[in-house]
């Protein structure tokens, strides 16, 4: 059964034409008959078939439900669900059930959403292909040979394949985006502020934010105003009003498109964008050619900034308190037995980066300057958008690559985040798009950046270039 957009699953449950019981069945066949894409880590079968007819239920009572009943959602392994496993898809976090329910997840679930399951992801969020986890790697839907992107790959793949209405991911560098433009689904990274960390599993808490992956980008206002909100378990969390009226207008006119020089990105890629600027053009669309001076920096100033805040936030996992625990003679033995057994090869490169960048004598040379070009790249930005209201850029350099093709190029790897880094580095939103179309044997994707809490531009922006394109 081909499930439907979100709206016209919850107007045809509210009709009484579908029932949430059908829906849950369908997802659960999806899940089985498209096991070898190894996305999922754990399957409510049982808890999500028992709420369906708890709905069904109160709906052939006349009773109310709540916004979201009859849709069917995954959310990514670094987000909290209470008496669940929580990994980060790390071996260190084996064994760990979550206290709690992470924010975001909470609300969807207080609209009656159905959680069907958890999917994996590249270890603690770390990596751009989903190859990173130590559940092995997650398969892109389109050509299984091939990486889903990452680190919400998993996410991705299970949303192209239908196996949920959507899935709930974490995005520290485009990890909601990239894998997204990978499988043809939406991806979509809200302002930072505006969506509760609370029971997100922390890499860099500066960058990191929850985000959506969706088939339909007309279904993100409505998931975005039951999530986004002020959250008295986040100070960072912030309230901004979020009013959604589609009849509205709202849509970027005056945009600005990043000129990317030629050679730096895959042939097919290039080809692509070109190709769709040229066509923006021609459609009338009031389009005009920026760069950003600091572009080359973008890479470097990320992967200091994140990879220090990693350093610090990691130290939490000791063997001691929770998690798995590998015997030593003493403390000191058991915290290094336990961090060199329990995190994998690319966690601990990262770990070892950061505490560089923060050790003494390399503060000053390598933080501190991150941390001021990071305020010269957002005051860039934010001059941007006082002459147009959004930017449109690519979302990855690169075409998805083989599984197994990168492992020993984690440079090359990092470097294909440059596109998608931009937006976590100045905090404003960011949403990639499937578009019609191809790139090379992929489907066609496009990023747009909008300023500060013009989340609602963008996604009617999003609307406007996926109905023309």
């Amino acid at each position: 059964m081909e499930l439907l957009s979100i709206q016209d699953t919850q107007k045809a449950f509210q009709n009484g034409t579908i029932r949430c019981t059908d829906q849950v069945q369908s997802c659960l066949q999806r899940i089985e008959a498209t096991s070898q894409y190894n996305l999922y880590i754990e399957i409510a079968s049982d808890a999500a078939l028992k709420r369906a007819a708890e709905l069904d239920e109160r709906r052939r009572n006349g009773q109310s439900c709540g916004r979201l009943a009859g849709v069917v959602f995954s959310i990514k392994d670094v987000l909290c669900w209470q008496g669940h496993a929580t990994t980060a898809s790390s071996k260190i976090l084996q064994g760990f059930k979550a206290p709690y329910t992470a924010t975001v997840v909470q609300r969807l679930l207080d609209e009656d959403a159905i959680l069907i399951g958890r999917v994996h992801c590249d270890e603690f969020a770390m990596g751009s292909s989903n190859e990173n986890s130590c559940y092995g790697p997650a398969l892109n839907p389109i050509d299984s040979d091939y990486v889903p992107g990452g680190s919400s790959g998993a996410s991705a793949s299970a949303v192209a394949l239908q196996t949920c209405h959507f899935s709930i991911g974490s995005d520290t560098g485009g990890s909601v985006r990239q894998p997204a433009a990978f499988c043809g689904v939406h991806g979509f990274k809200p302002t930072y502020g505006r969506h509760s960390r609370f029971g997100l599993i922390a890499y860099a808490s500066s960058f990191d934010q929850v985000g959506y992956l969706v088939r339909h980008v007309a279904d993100l206002p409505l998931l975005f105003e039951i999530s986004a909100g002020k959250d008295d378990h986040d100070a960072t969390s912030v309230d901004v009003p979020f009013h959604w009226d589609p009849d509205s207008g709202g849509a970027a006119k005056k945009i600005a498109y990043l000129e990317v020089p030629p050679g730096m990105m895959d042939p097919e890629v290039e080809l692509a964008y070109n190709q769709l600027i040229d066509s923006m053009k021609e459609s009338g669309m009031d389009l005009q050619s920026w760069s950003l001076s600091l572009e080359s920096f973008l890479v470097p100033t990320y992967y200091i900034l994140t990879t220090a805040e990693a350093s610090s936030n990691l130290s939490r996992y000791d063997g001691i308190r929770y998690g798995m625990s590998a015997p030593g003679n003493d403390v000191e033995a058991i915290l290094s037995n336990t961090r060199t057994r329990g995190f994998g090869k690319e966690v601990k490169r990262r770990l070892m980066m950061g505490t560089y960048v923060l050790s003494s004598g390399y503060y000053e040379a390598y933080y501190r300057k991150a941390q001021k070009v990071r305020g010269m790249i957002i005051r860039e930005m934010e001059s941007l958008f006082k002459e147009s209201e959004a930017l449109i850029l690519p979302v990855s350099p690169v075409l998805p690559w083989r599984v197994g093709a990168k492992l020993d190029d984690p440079v090359a790897v990092y470097y294909a985040d440059i596109f998608t880094v931009l937006a976590n580095l100045t905090g404003q939103p960011g949403i990639s798009l499937a578009l019609q179309g191809s790139a090379g044997a992929f489907p066609r994707a496009i990023q747009i950046i909008g300023p500060r809490f013009a989340d609602d531009m963008l996604f009617k922006t999003g609307l406007k270039i996926t109905q023309l394109f």
